[in-house]
């Protein structure tokens, strides 16, 4: 074997070792492919759950913003409440009061009416 027909037969080995590296470069392409298609997928998935955070995060505002207008409305209302409470208290007490008077009243009332009566001879 001569020094060209080696060179040739390195050539072709290499050639071989050539198509072999580029069939695992193929392989390996082919499965970075594919690897990028689920990539692409769970990109696809990541965006969409991303977005439905983000509305669940709005609504959570919303709510918030709902929560504190209610809140202020319930400790209006509890005011007004508490307001009219002490409002009537204030009447029964005075009523409590006035009671016991007016009781009194009516008793002499009645005595003045007995002795009418007495002196008119009614009943």
């Amino acid at each position: 074997m001569n020094n060209e027909e080696k060179i040739l037969h390195k050539l072709e080995e290499h050639d071989e070792r050539f198509d072999a590296q580029d069939k695992a470069i193929d392989l390996l392409a082919k499965k970075m492919l594919e690897h990028d298609g689920r990539f692409d997928s769970h990109d696809k998935r990541f965006d969409n759950h991303e977005r439905a955070i983000d509305v669940l995060a709005k609504k959570a505002m919303e709510h918030d913003t709902r929560f504190d207008q209610l809140e202020k409305k319930v400790d209006d209302s509890t005011a007004q409440i508490l307001q009219n409470q002490d409002e009537m208290i204030t009447i029964l007490r005075d009523l409590q009061e006035e009671i016991p008077a007016i009781s009194h009243a009516v008793a002499r009332h009645d005595k003045d009416i007995t002795k009418i009566k007495e002196v008119l001879k009614i009943a």
